[in-house]
């Protein structure tokens, strides 16, 4: 053979190694068959849902949802971070107090199905008590199914979804990643994402969630996967062939149960690296990817500055901008003794305010710095809560903007409101700022709950309204 066919013959493979690589990890639609997810029966409160990239209630109004992390359900026998503090009244109370209006709460598939094609009833029971306490202070609650990183016993995956004979070994002491990187961690993890044989538990314990909290309107949605990683799968090849169709599928079987609540799909999980996109159709998905940069993710050729912080914020909001999705941050958070912890919190948080973002802060109890109450209860940190808790826009129809000045937090409504009987309601943090107060030329009535200012807005031209 010479020269010139021997290489038209290598050009020629490695065209077609090429065109299969982008074949398989060219983005593809993912379409998910849900029922029409019709709001349930009128009440209190009101059902979420999506509308043009903003999470909104059923009068129409835009709602934030912003509050704290509470892992008061995670299994403690199957954790990297040790047994958890509880969950008691005054943790609900202080949160409510503070002008938050969520709750992220960690549930655990190790306590959910111990063992297999069996649902511990006993454990949902005390999912239920925990929901129910935080919706008597009028707090929602996001459920989140909290697989950790490292697949095993170091997550909250139960004992039986395991490789036998796989070793654990630990390759690379002092990283973050050594866990997930054991040949018996990464085994199993790729074989629930390889196969649908656990994938098939997975979803049955989603459902049977599902139906206890379906009638609910205090649940705002699922957190359908915590913190998702491509090891030992490379990433893009992970998101396209496995991450976007498991979404897809789960919101197919949870959305047979209950098609009324918000479906929450997280990033990839890998040094904060992209993820790579793919259209998802489905009802009612919200984009929440997990935020450590310049806390737990640190890049040696990027400085932590605000600047940086908050060029990658706005990076996770162009892609949930392709997924047609509303942001909202599931996890971020600094340690309060960390250097520039205080900058970090103000330039994460007031770059979500301008992407009309909502959060939940890692986390609302936990020892260490981490948390803002500490663990037996004794100690609440109300100089980090002040630097988180501000005032925002809790709901408000189109037209109601805000932002906060010297004065206090300036509401402008244009003339579109006029006549509009839909209230505004304002989250206020009275317990770092006092009780406030509202005055406006169009503003005819206001009411006040811990952490919640309800506001009537008359017929007129645009105004302002102060409250301070």
């Amino acid at each position: 053979m010479n020269a010139r066919r021997l290489t038209a013959l290598i050009a020629f493979a490695l065209i077609l190694v090429l065109a299969s690589f982008i074949a398989w990890a060219w983005p593809r639609s993912q379409f998910a068959t849900v029922s029409d997810p019709a709001s349930g029966p009128p009440g209190q409160v009101s059902w979420l849902k999506t509308d043009g990239g903003r999470i909104v209630d059923d009068q129409g109004r835009a709602v934030l949802l912003r509050g704290f992390n509470v892992d008061a359900l995670i299994d403690p026998h199957n954790s990297e971070i040790g047994a958890p503090a509880e969950l008691d009244d005054a943790d609900a109370r202080l949160m409510r107090l503070a002008g938050f209006d969520v709750v992220r709460l960690p549930i655990a598939w190790s306590l959910l199905e111990p063992v297999r094609h069996q649902i511990d009833q006993r454990y949902l029971d005390r999912v239920r008590d925990a929901v129910a306490l935080l919706e008597r202070h009028r707090l929602r609650v996001v459920l989140d199914m909290h697989v950790g990183i490292a697949w095993g016993v170091r997550s909250q995956v139960p004992a039986w979804a395991s490789i036998p004979l796989v070793p654990d070994i630990q390759w690379f002491l002092g990283s973050p990643w050594k866990y997930s990187l054991s040949p018996q961690s990464a085994a199993a993890s790729a074989y629930f994402w390889i196969s649908r044989d656990w994938q098939r538990d997975y979803a049955e314990v989603w459902r049977a969630v599902a139906r206890a909290f379906r009638d609910d309107p205090w649940v705002a949605g699922y957190d359908l996967y915590n913190e998702p990683h491509p090891l030992p799968i490379p990433p893009g090849m992970f998101e396209s062939r496995y991450l976007w169709p498991f979404y897809a599928r789960l919101i197919t079987e949870i959305g047979a149960v209950d098609p009324r609540h918000l479906f929450i799909v997280e990033s990839t999980l890998f040094d904060d690296t992209q993820t790579l996109m793919e259209p998802l159709f489905a009802p009612n998905v919200v984009y929440s990817p997990h935020f450590y940069f310049g806390s737990l993710v640190k890049n040696p050729f990027e400085p932590d500055s605000p600047a940086a912080l908050a060029a990658r914020l706005r990076t996770r909001n162009v892609e949930a901008g392709r997924l047609s999705a509303p942001l909202w941050i599931g996890e971020m958070g600094i340690d309060r003794d960390a250097s520039g912890a205080a900058s970090y919190a103000e330039s994460a948080l007031t770059t979500l305010d301008e992407l009309h973002a909502g959060w939940t802060w890692w986390q609302w109890r936990q020892d260490g710095g981490w948390g803002v109450r500490s663990a037996d209860g004794r100690r609440l940190d109300t100089g980090g809560l002040a630097r988180l808790a501000r005032p925002y826009l809790q709901s408000a129809p189109p037209g109601v903007t805000a932002r906060e000045s010297e004065r206090g937090l300036e509401l402008s409504v244009d003339g579109g409101v006029r006549g509009d009987t839909r209230p505004i309601e304002v989250a206020y943090p009275a317990l770092t700022r006092g009780r406030p107060s509202a005055a406006g030329s169009c503003l005819v009535g206001s009411s006040w709950s811990a952490g919640e200012l309800a506001l009537s807005v008359a017929p007129a031209a645009d105004c302002s309204i102060l409250i301070s």
